[in-house]
Parts: C-alpha cells; sequence; structure tokens
C-alpha cells in the first residue's frame, strides 16, 4: 500500500515537471553567422526572432574573422521581449569585443532596449546618433566599447550620446573588470533621462582610453543625470569609475543622487592628470551626495577646469564629504584643479562635516573653497595641506572666500573645525552683503596638530567688507588657533563692526609655544570692529 501510493506520488510529480516544461518557455539560443544587414543568421533577423518568442532568447555570435563588423543599411528593430545580446560568445573572444556594430550609414540607434530583464555584452558600437537606448527597467550592459574602435584606442563616438536610459534599476558596468565598458568619443557618455530612476553605473571608463592613460573625451559630459536617485560608482572595490578627459566629468541635475568612489580628472594609476575641461561634478539638484565617511565613498576630484560646483535655484541641501580635491589619489602630491576646488552658488549645502571622515582634502587649487551664497556651513575639511596634515599644498589664492552672509565656516563641536593653511590667504570675506559670518574652531597657519606653523602667505583670515562677521567667540572650542602666517587677522577700511573673540594669536594651539605671525597678529583700518571682551573666554 505505501509502495503505490509512493508511485502515485511519484507519477504526479514526474507529470507536473512534464507539464511545466511545455508551458514554460525554454531559452533558446539564436546564432549571428554573417554580417549581412538582412536574412538568416544576419543580427536583424535574430533580433526579429527574439522578439517573435515569448521566451527570453540568447543571441549568440560565430562570424568569420573577416567579418566582425555588421553595419545595418537601416535601423535595427528594438528590443522588445527579453534578451542577451552576447558579444562574448564570439570564437576568439578573450576579454575584449571582437563584434563591432557600426551605424555609418544608418545613423539612429545602435541597440533599443525597450524590454526588462535584457543584457547586452562584449560589443563595439559606434558611429551611431546614439549607441545604446534603454527605455525598460533591470537591464545590464557590460563588457562593451562604445564609441570608441574595436582597440579602445580610437574615437569613433555616437554623435549624440553613448547610452541613453529612460527606465529604471538598470546598471552599467559592475565592479568586476569583465563588465567595465568604455564608454568614450560620444557626445555625453551616459545620459540618464528625467525618468530614469534608481540606476547603477560602476566600473567603468568614461572619457579615456581603454588602459585609462590618455584621454578620448565625450563632448559634453562623461555622466548627465537628469533623473533621481541613481548611484555613480560605489564604495566596494572596483565599484568607482574613471571619468577623465570629458567636457564635464558628472552633472547631477536632479534629486537624490550619488557619486561614491569615483576617479575624476586623472589617469587609471591615480597619479597623472586627465582632466575634464569644465568641473568635475556640478550640481544643480538637490539633496545629492558626493562622497561620503568611508574610504571607499571617497572621490578623487582633480585636474580638470574646476572640481565640484553646486549652483542654481534650488540646488540646496547637497552632501560633498570625505573627497580628496586637487591632490593625487593617496592625497599626498598636488594635481590641482585650475580654478576653485569647491565652488557654492546655492543655499543650505554642507561641505565637509564633523564626523569622521567627513571632511575634504582641497589644496593645490587656484583657490580652495569659493561660498557665494548664505546659509552654507564649511566644517572639518583640511585646505592647503596633503592628506596627513603636516605638508604643504596650499591652493594658490585662497583657502576659502566668503562673498555672502550668513554662512559658517568651523564650529566648536569636536571635528567640526577646519584646517586652514598654506595657502595665499587662509579665509577671506569680501562684499558688502558678506555679513553676519561665523568662523569658529578652526586652525589656520599651522598643522593638523596645532604644532608646527604651516602659515597662509598673506594672512590667516582677512576682512575685506561685510559688517558683523564673528572670527572666534567665548564659548569651549569656538576660538580659532591663528598662527604661522604673514598677519594673523587684517580687517580692511570698509569692514566695520566685526567681532573678534576667543581665539589664540601667534601661539600654538595648547599656548605654550610661540608659532609667530611675521608682520602682525592684528591688523585694523575699519571702524567699529570689537576685539575681545569683558566676558570670561572673550579675550584674545
Amino acid at each position: 500500500m505505501r509502495r503505490s501510493k509512493f508511485c502515485s506520488l511519484l507519477a504526479l510529480i514526474l507529470l507536473s515537471l512534464a507539464l511545466a516544461s511545455l508551458t514554460t518557455p525554454a531559452e533558446a539560443a539564436l546564432t549571428v553567422s554573417t554580417n549581412a544587414d538582412a536574412g538568416a543568421g544576419s543580427l536583424r533577423q535574430a533580433l526579429l526572432d527574439a522578439n517573435a518568442d515569448a521566451g527570453a532568447d540568447i543571441i549568440e555570435f560565430s562570424l568569420a574573422p573577416a567579418d566582425l563588423v555588421i553595419a545595418p543599411l537601416t535601423p535595427l528593430p528594438a528590443a522588445t521581449a527579453p534578451i542577451i545580446v552576447d558579444g562574448t560568445s564570439q570564437p576568439g573572444w578573450a576579454g575584449s569585443p571582437l563584434v563591432e556594430l557600426d551605424g555609418s550609414i544608418t545613423g539612429g540607434i545602435g541597440i533599443f532596449l525597450s524590454a526588462s530583464d535584457s543584457t547586452i555584452l562584449g560589443l563595439v558600437i559606434r558611429n551611431f546618433d546614439r549607441g545604446i537606448e534603454i527605455s525598460g527597467n533591470d537591464n545590464e550592459v557590460g563588457g562593451c566599447r562604445i564609441g570608441t574602435d574595436a582597440t579602445g584606442t580610437i574615437s569613433h563616438g555616437n554623435a549624440e550620446l553613448g547610452i541613453g536610459i529612460s527606465g529604471d534599476g538598470n546598471r552599467i558596468g559592475s565592479a568586476n573588470p569583465s563588465e567595465s565598458n568604455l564608454i568614450s568619443g560620444n557626445g555625453n557618455g551616459v545620459l540618464l533621462y528625467a525618468t530614469g530612476n534608481g540606476n547603477l553605473i560602476q566600473g567603468n571608463s568614461i572619457g579615456t582610453t581603454a588602459d585609462g592613460s590618455a584621454p578620448l573625451g565625450n563632448t559634453l559630459s562623461g555622466i548627465r543625470v537628469l533623473g533621481d536617485g541613481n548611484l555613480i560608482g560605489g564604495v566596494g572595490a572596483g565599484e568607482g569609475n574613471l571619468i577623465s578627459g570629458n567636457g564635464t566629468g558628472v552633472s547631477l541635475e536632479s534629486l537624490g543622487n550619488m557619486a561614491l568612489g569615483n576617479r575624476i580628472g586623472l589617469d587609471a594609476s591615480g597619479t597623472v592628470a586627465l582632466g575634464n575641461v569644465g568641473y568635475g561634478i556640478q550640481i544643480t539638484g538637490a539633496n545629492n551626495a558626493v562622497g561620503g565617511p568611508s574610504a571607499g565613498a571617497r572621490n578623487v576630484i582633480s585636474a580638470n577646469g574646476g572640481g565640484v560646483t553646486i549652483y542654481g535655484v534650488g540646488s540646496n541641501d547637497n552632501l560633498v564629504r570625505g573627497n580628496y580635491i586637487g591632490t593625487t589619489e593617496d592625497g599626498s602630491a598636488a594635481l590641482g584643479n585650475v580654478q576653485t576646488g569647491v565652488r557654492v552658488q546655492s543655499q543650505s549645502n554642507l561641505i565637509g562635516g564633523s564626523g569622521a571622515g567627513e571632511g575634504n582634502l582641497i589644496s593645490a587649487n587656484q583657490q580652495g573653497i569659493s561660498v557665494e551664497a548664505p546659509g552654507n556651513a564649511v566644517l572639518g575639511n583640511i585646505v592647503g595641506l596633503d592628506v596627513s596634515g603636516m605638508i604643504a599644498l596650499g591652493n594658490s589664492a585662497y583657502g576659502v572666500w566668503l562673498s555672502s552672509a550668513s554662512n559658517v565656516v568651523g564650529g566648536a563641536a569636536a571635528g567640526a573645525g577646519n584646517v586652514i593653511s598654506a595657502n595665499g590667504t587662509g579665509i577671506g570675506i569680501s562684499g558688502e552683503d558678506s555679513d553676519a559670518n561665523e568662523i569658529l574652531g578652526n586652525l589656520i597657519g599651522t598643522d593638523a596638530a596645532g604644532s608646527v606653523g604651516l602659515g597662509n602667505t598673506f594672512a590667516g583670515v582677512r576682512v575685506l567688507g561685510g559688517s558683523s562677521n564673528r572670527i572666534g567667540d567665548a564659548d569651549p572650542g569656538a576660538g580659532n588657533v591663528i598662527s604661522g602666517n604673514y598677519r594673523g587677522i587684517t580687517l580692511e577700511a570698509v569692514a566695520s563692526g566685526n567681532i573678534v573673540q576667543g581665539n589664540i594669536i601667534g601661539l600654538d594651539a595648547a599656548t605654550t609655544t610661540s608659532i609667530a605671525n611675521d608682520a602682525s597678529g592684528l591688523t585694523i583700518h575699519g571702524p567699529g570692529n570689537q576685539i575681545g571682551g569683558t566676558g570670561p573666554g572673550e579675550g584674545n
């Protein structure tokens, strides 16, 4: 009886499996064996057959060595059903693409994925108007060269863009080197449209040759982001992108995107300049994050026209944290951005932070940080030294320049103060509306320990205009150490009504050793300024 029941159960299971095999479409392999534009064995026919099949199909390649270039005479059909287009299947593939799609005749779009859950692997896609367009979700592109020849050394750009994404959850590249894409020589490298949300761009070389040693830039942006919640790079090994040699490196024009772990403006070694012509990263949206407190989240943004810029109405509440801006990848040597390391032209943004690893290293640029709008905070950064905080890598003009009101540079809390040393001038405040800024808890003109002079060439703090600015405060930790500079503090003729309190001027942080400001500790030209005070801790 038991054996009979067991046999019946087994028969039922086998019947169910047989029925499942009849009702579930099998994954079919379609082989491209000719580079002809149409007909049996062509890529066009394979795409048509895949679209006609309800199942997920694989398009494989078996082309003769002389027929590796496929040049469509008219645009190829869009992929409307899940598909894998596998260029790595071509005999002889050994890690680099062999099969080339060339749009010289037809232009248009090289491959259009309107389906979801599809993959493109190991192809060269060149000379189209747009290399790849993705309107579906959860697709992947890996191991391709988009906008170059097969060697990855000569530009054959797609005129408008390399990859355009209007869907969600798509992945371009990965931490696996075999899935890294080379996206160079195009108009835009990668364009995420306004409907392209939650996508991942990871592990790619964008704007360089295949070995990352020379520029092969995308004319406009390496990556342009119009959608929300996208991730550029990542915190794990190999997840960051190399984004160099483009017009602009990364443009974040929307909400809640993150750029983490990327090299922007350097070669693959992280030691040689391959700068983007404009800014490494420009932000015109809100709530975006550039870098983070972990070492893996750090972007290195160097040798560009400028480092990071934030501008435009509504470009608020962005975070720029934990990055090296203007140095080599290890933070030990100068590789400065031509103009400003970080330029802020909108409100309520945070540059650095008081937590461990949140401060940026911003050195060797023309100007370190320029704040040109009210209500921003600059906290916990090293500005003008190397990563050790002991060797001068000064920004040639100002370490921090304030030309607006109500900004905060440093703070009384542990970790909030900046180290601002070895620059032309440490901190400058200028402009008739540059009022009510606060300079608190910083080391200005010393090393990161506050024990050795590494002075700013002209002044530690120079106020050229504005009123009601506060340099130091009576609260514990709010006073600045302003030592080792040519001049400590200068209040120019149009600087009136400012307050200087609670600072250490001309000594080390422990107040035991002289680190003199060479010419003067304090120079006052303007009227109505208050130096010190009668309350506890108000004297300098």
